[in-house]
């Protein structure tokens, strides 16, 4: 599972982003589960991580204002919000950059030790 923050549209035709900051709990799927989503096939990569576009019956996910923010699982930050469908309802998965592909640059150019 996944936990997914921000302050980004809840909705496509909102104008703007909402004061209040919101999360969204989803599964976590395989890159091969994700490519074998339309459009994602041949644009996912090693240094992405998907989350499922549902949780239970509602269409969940990053949208216009989340970029950026953070994928945790278990308390510990994973990923970082990189892209989605354009259509923020319709349940595709949102794709994040997978933050252990770049642990060497993170320590490299931070204090944070990763």
């Amino acid at each position: 599972m996944g936990i997914i923050a921000g302050w980004g549209r809840t909705y496509n035709d909102q104008d703007g982003v909402t004061p209040i900051l919101r999360y969204v709990i989803s599964n976590i799927l395989t890159n091969d589960e994700c490519k074998s989503i339309d459009p994602y096939a041949g644009v996912i990569q090693p240094t992405h991580l998907c989350l499922s576009g549902y949780s239970g019956t509602r269409n969940v996910g990053s949208c216009n204002g989340d970029s950026g923010g953070p994928l945790s699982s278990n308390g510990i930050q994973i990923g970082v919000v990189s892209f989605g469908y354009n259509d923020c309802e319709a349940g595709k998965p949102s794709v994040f950059t997978r933050l252990t592909e770049f642990k060497d640059w993170i320590r490299q150019h931070s204090d944070v030790d990763v």
